[in-house]
């Protein structure tokens, strides 16, 4: 059965510039948000990237080891940041979740979110969690024998006690590239958008079945008669077909990727939707390239594709103020006492000043700091970077000394 809601066909080859389905999706996207939020100098000269990072020290926190790579998530809050991860085994044993300082210090012992919904066994295999206006939302896939199936819980930003657990819907049963099933974002304002991809259906008005986007809010409205889900059609998905979700500037970005008519043409298309105006756009970017994911910028979003000449970056903003970048070479160096994150390509520079709470940076680093499946964050003191290696969570905070991004031990968790 599909989710109740509008339902949007996106068709093999689209550039999405359809004026009718933007329209939908920024009418889904306010009815969604009712309740919530309105619908309506010279740098002296950088060091060589080959010295901006010092020797890595101990990693600052342990999380312990993970059910899934993709199975923990790292975001800032208020007062520092959360790390929150899924160990092996059944979901019954619940999740981990460790609140951090804005040094990247533990604040207290791990505590346990329960997340089985129905006593189901099943593994828990890509975990996402997001926090804005004093809210905090997590979200997970249980991958059970018989079906694959997305749940989310929510609490005050500083709660050690959540919401019972909520199944929100069936999902795509197998991941086919890293976080490529599940997002979650959330505004200043404490609004909140999960988006998932649900299992193949029926196509609506031609032969074939289509994968689902499914998108609505987290958690979802308690009102029946106004709970909405809007849901996407995609005759051709990538691979991975859910690209990330952001909210930044005012507006909130989705991407995903999907395959010409022939199958052998990849497309990211990202929705810039800006709610207080009622616009929307839709921009193809990373033509036949394999998409990584989205990052802020001070002004949009950059997405971030591994293409054959290299590492790509399609930086997007208000305006037309867009350019790409490629091939793409990242930096992390300091200025005044902050990180200040860098790309550079095709005689172009996009810049990240970090001066205050921020996730979702982990493309923005060289892969020496993020590795990829990593995440980070700034907690507006300390880059903080959490990533899998040997199926064993650890987090490294990183501070600035002049001009260089140095490592710092800290206790373990």
């Amino acid at each position: 059965m599909r989710a109740a809601g509008s339902i949007s066909r996106i068709t093999r080859a689209e550039s999405l510039r359809d004026s009718g389905l933007l329209h939908a999706v920024v009418f889904g996207l306010c009815a969604q948000l009712v309740g919530l939020t309105a619908c309506r100098g010279e740098r002296a000269p950088a060091p060589n990237r080959a010295q901006s990072v010092r020797a890595a020290a101990p990693a600052v926190a342990v999380g312990g080891p993970v059910s899934a790579p993709d199975a923990f998530e790292l975001i800032a809050t208020s007062d520092g940041a959360v790390l929150v991860w899924a160990g092996p085994g059944v979901c019954a044993h619940g999740l981990s979740l460790q609140r951090l300082t804005v040094d990247g210090q533990a604040q207290a012992p791990a505590t346990s979110v329960s997340v089985c919904a129905g006593g189901v066994p099943a593994q828990i295999s890509e975990l996402t969690a997001a926090a804005g206006g004093g809210r905090l939302g997590l979200a997970w896939i249980e991958d059970a024998p018989e079906q694959s199936h997305v749940l989310g819980t929510h609490a005050a930003d500083g709660a050690q006690t959540f919401a019972p657990p909520q199944q929100l819907g069936a999902a795509e049963p197998s991941a086919q590239r890293p976080r490529s099933r599940l997002s979650l974002v959330a505004s200043e304002t404490g609004a909140m958008r999960i988006a998932w991809q649900a299992p193949r259906e029926r196509c609506v008005g031609e032969p074939g079945t289509c994968s689902q986007l499914v998108s609505q809010p987290h958690p979802p409205l308690l009102d029946a008669a106004n709970r909405r889900s809007d849901v996407r059609e995609v005759p051709g998905p990538c691979a991975r077909l859910l690209v990330g979700s952001l909210w930044t500037a005012g507006i909130w970005y989705d991407a995903f990727c999907a395959l010409d008519a022939t199958g052998q043409h990849a497309t990211t298309q990202v929705y810039a939707i800006r709610p207080e105006i009622f616009y929307a756009e839709a921009d193809p970017a990373l033509s036949d390239c394999e998409p990584l994911g989205l990052a802020p910028t001070h002004a949009g979003a950059v997405a971030w594709g591994r293409c054959d000449d290299g590492l790509r970056a399609h930086t997007l903003a208000p305006e037309g103020k867009r350019q790409v970048l490629r091939p793409a070479a990242r930096t992390a160096t300091c200025e005044a006492g902050r990180p200040l994150l860098e790309a550079t390509g095709s005689g172009a520079r996009e810049q990240l000043g970090l001066d205050a709470p921020r996730d979702r940076l982990e493309l923005w680093l060289p892969q020496e700091l993020a590795p990829a499946g990593a995440r980070a964050v700034f907690t507006g003191r300390r880059l903080l970077v959490a990533s899998v290696s040997g199926q064993r969570l650890s987090v490294r905070a990183l501070r600035c000394d002049g001009h260089r991004l140095v490592s710092e031990p800290a206790p373990m968790l």
